[in-house]
């Protein structure tokens, strides 16, 4: 029987059975899959083209410092926060790059003049504006080459707003003085070359709002307008609005919620411009963006009212659809920072000293990030900064993170979770295949011999 069963063998069995392991062995040995970051990034000024400052990212519930980068000079920018990695420009002329989890230089870019835009981060490609020859400049968002710059004006001095990414195009407003004018730019995003500029009558420090095809501007003249955002044709306008040009807009739910000037909110629907409502900041200014969330438009205000009768910013919780007023927490003056929403929290930070008594505010308020319960209000905690705060917070995988006029990134929270690439279940590496397939080799060389040795 052993001798029929040997014969029954084919001779060229050992091959085969080789091939078929191997096989099953590259079945076996799957590369890593991909870590989801998208949820958790925040991409671009204010979380997203629409401006809703809103992540779905868990929040810090108390405030520790995971680490803090020192630049050389004041960060005013929002961070973006893509990959686990960090992104910045500072007044030192340089734009940064850094390790999410540990603060850790990553790379850096000299654009020869101070950086005040916040960074949009789109198919690894970081673009961002600058003073240096009044430019946007699109980077790698790995090695921080440079892959293009254009030039957005002559005129100086000139600001740039944060720019936005959307079909196929960058979009950023330039205030300049050298026509008393601002512009709403559109470069072709792999190239960089001027696709179309539309003249903004007086100043805008705003960046542009993206929704459902659509791009939103305004200007110091208080008008403000939706225009095709790929034809730039204007859909509609509104006229003497008292819109003064600097906050952005935010848009949810085909409203579009627009600060005027100078105390309260106004929404106005997003399709066809049509008035819905206003609401009072009880005599507060306005100069950041809204933030959307759960029904809920938070504004962080800044100091309003006449001397004598001077009024105190903080954050005010509006309802989204009738614009009443929900909840006010008073901080001090918010002239800059727009708030950030995640985790059921509400986080900004303050850049004036507060007029209030110091034992409420305390006698560093302008230094101040805060974070409130977005469904009460309720101060949940501080962080003190060794500057005033310009930036506003970004929120991503359970990290604040914000920067600060003492030069400074902070990075907020007790620990990082940011998913790392994870290798398929089971895990089964090339090497391991290697020894699998020798083992089996010679098994099979061992089982012939045997088999020889019956035969004979």
């Amino acid at each position: 029987m052993a001798k029929s069963l040997a014969k029954s063998i084919p001779h060229s069995l050992g091959p085969l059975f080789l091939i078929i392991l191997t096989f099953l062995c590259t079945l076996w040995i799957e590369a890593p899959v991909e870590a989801d970051f998208s949820t958790d990034n925040w991409p671009m000024f204010n979380h997203d083209l629409a401006h809703t400052g809103c992540s779905t990212s868990s929040a810090p519930r108390i405030n520790q410092t995971l680490w803090a980068f020192t630049a050389g000079d004041a960060v005013k920018t929002s961070p973006a926060v893509v990959d686990g990695i960090v992104y910045f420009g500072s007044d030192d002329c340089y734009v940064y790059a850094l390790n999410a989890a540990n603060g850790s230089l990553v790379w850096k870019y000299n654009t020869y003049g101070p950086v005040q835009s916040s960074p949009a981060v789109v198919d690894d490609v970081v673009y961002i504006g600058g003073y240096h020859g009044h430019a946007v400049f699109a980077l790698n968002a790995y090695t921080g080459d440079l892959i293009w710059q254009s030039p957005t004006d002559s005129g100086y001095p000139n600001s740039i707003s944060a720019t936005a990414v959307a079909n196929g195009l960058v979009y950023v407003t330039v205030a300049s003085t050298s026509d008393c004018n601002g512009r709403l730019v559109a470069f072709n995003a792999s190239t960089g070359k001027l696709t179309w500029q539309k003249i903004i009558p007086g100043w805008t420090w705003a960046s542009p709002a993206i929704y459902e095809g659509r791009v939103y501007i305004g200007s110091s003249t208080g008008d403000i307008a939706a225009l095709n955002a790929t034809s730039r044709d204007q859909l509609w306008s509104i006229t003497d609005l008292g819109y003064d040009g600097h906050s952005s807009f935010s848009i949810g739910d085909d409203l579009v919620y627009i600060s005027k000037w100078p105390q309260g909110l106004q929404a106005w629907n997003a399709s066809s411009g049509a008035f819905v409502w206003a609401c009072s900041t009880k005599g507060n200014v306005v100069y950041a963006t809204p933030a959307i969330a759960n029904g809920v438009v938070y504004v962080s205000t800044g100091i309003g009212g006449a001397v004598g009768n001077i009024q105190r910013g903080g954050v005010t919780a509006i309802d989204a659809k009738s614009g009443a007023l929900l909840w006010n927490h008073t901080i001090g003056s918010i002239q800059h920072s727009s708030p950030a929403v995640a985790g059921g929290m509400v986080f900004v930070g303050s850049d004036e000293i507060s007029i209030m008594d110091h034992t409420i505010a305390g006698a560093h308020a302008g230094h101040t990030v805060y974070a409130l319960d977005s469904t009460t209000g309720e101060l949940r905690w501080t962080y003190l900064t060794g500057g005033e705060v310009y930036s506003s917070p970004a929120v991503a995988h359970g990290i604040v993170y914000v920067g600060s006029n003492d030069g400074k990134v902070y990075a907020i929270g007790s620990k990082p979770q940011i998913p790392s690439p994870t290798p398929a279940v089971p895990e089964f590496y090339p090497w391991i295949a290697l020894l699998v397939v020798t083992a089996a080799s010679l098994s099979l060389v061992a089982f012939k011999n045997r088999q020889r040795k019956l035969v004979d």
